[in-house]
């Protein structure tokens, strides 16, 4: 791993500049203050993680473009174009997956619903079914957004479905060839017979796959009474992610994934116990932990406590204020708690660490 010491320069379609170059990515940033080292070697970790699925190491390192807000040259906030995986840090396991295929897969020509499809499905997301493969195929070019997440469950079906040598060979084998006669020449069934099946026997989501899906995300703690420390919500010790942030001011927010495993089902207790903290906010999911597993919640668990699987929509914050005490009853399981406090110099911020200090208690 090497840290390039020549000041930042952002990226665009006719310069990269590489501020980082490690063992499987080069990055550019566009504000370097963003880059802690965990999730630098998070990346790194992701990209590795799809080379041992797929059995295909790359010959040369990803390039990254990251930026601390949408990608200007992208339609949307991240892109994988021109050879390079561009936006801000959560958008980048998503264009990493398509940098890895465009180079283990060189001769593949997906569809976009199944390009999107494989993206969502090794980034670690949850996705639940929306649409038949039927609906997909019929999907414009490119894939429209809403559609992402159920192409990304029948992708996650497929791979689970037939292995991933099978899919690696139907990647091989789209170029020149259309999608139906790769299925049927390498599943050995037709797209319909495929999408009946698929709409029957699926299960109703997923847990996400690999470095970021829950039960992977964050700063792991004890059980089931755990106390996070300052050291243990810094930079060094985990992924930082700037949210909500103004990059001309650098005023926002600064949050960070912390996980903990409840053993005995019951009622506890989470106090903010940092006592010159402003505007504390903090979400906690459940992560699914196989497919389909069920997700109930026992009474009185409030509102803002919710399956990992439905984190495609906006995380339910809690303001809590300083010193402040919420009870809530949690079933046994993984869990990640999201936490960020307001921020008035990301310089310090990441430097410093300090986002929340909760404490679980029975």
């Amino acid at each position: 791993m090497l840290l390039l010491a020549a000041p930042a320069c952002h990226a665009d379609e006719d310069d990269f500049a590489p501020d980082y170059i490690g063992e499987r990515i080069e990055v550019d940033f566009e504000d370097p203050e963003f880059a802690c080292p965990a999730n630098l070697e998070a990346l790194e970790e992701h990209v590795a993680a799809l080379e041992s699925y797929w059995s295909r190491p790359l010959s040369d390192r990803l390039r990254v473009s990251w930026t601390s807000g949408p990608a200007p040259s992208c339609e949307r906030p991240g892109c994988y174009k021109d050879g390079l995986a561009r936006g801000p840090y959560h958008y980048l396991p998503h264009e990493l997956v398509h940098g890895y295929l465009r180079h283990a897969f060189p001769r593949s020509n997906l569809p976009s619903f199944l390009n999107e499809g494989l993206a969502v499905a090794l980034s670690g997301a949850d996705v639940d079914y929306q649409r038949t493969l039927t609906e997909l195929l019929s999907r414009p070019e490119p894939l429209p957004g809403e559609d992402y997440f159920g192409a990304g469950h029948f992708a996650r079906w497929l791979l689970e479905e037939y292995g991933s040598e099978a899919i690696a060979r139907l990647l091989d084998q789209t170029e020149g060839d259309d999608l139906e006669s790769a299925m049927r020449s390498i599943l050995g069934e037709s797209s319909a017979a495929i999408s009946a099946r698929y709409t029957s026997e699926s299960p109703r989501y997923y847990p996400g796959w690999g470095v970021y899906s829950c039960a992977s995300t964050g700063v792991s703690v004890g059980a089931p009474i755990g106390a996070f420390y300052k050291d243990e919500l810094s930079c060094e010790h985990g992924q930082s992610l700037p949210f909500a942030g103004d990059t001309d001011t650098k005023l926002g927010l600064l949050w960070q994934a912390t996980r903990f495993t409840v053993v005995d089902a019951g009622s506890y207790e989470i106090e903010a116990s940092q006592p010159d903290s402003t505007a504390l906010l903090f979400g906690l999911v459940r992560c699914l932990e196989a497919p389909g597993d069920p997700f109930s919640s026992p009474s009185g668990t409030p509102s803002w406590v919710r399956p990992s699987f439905r984190l495609r929509t906006p995380i339910p914050w809690e303001l809590v204020a300083a010193n402040g005490r919420s009870a809530v009853d949690l079933d046994a399981g993984t869990y990640v708690m999201w936490v960020a406090r307001s921020v008035a110099d990301w310089s310090e911020a990441v430097e410093e660490g300090i986002l929340f200090v909760p404490r679980l208690a029975p």
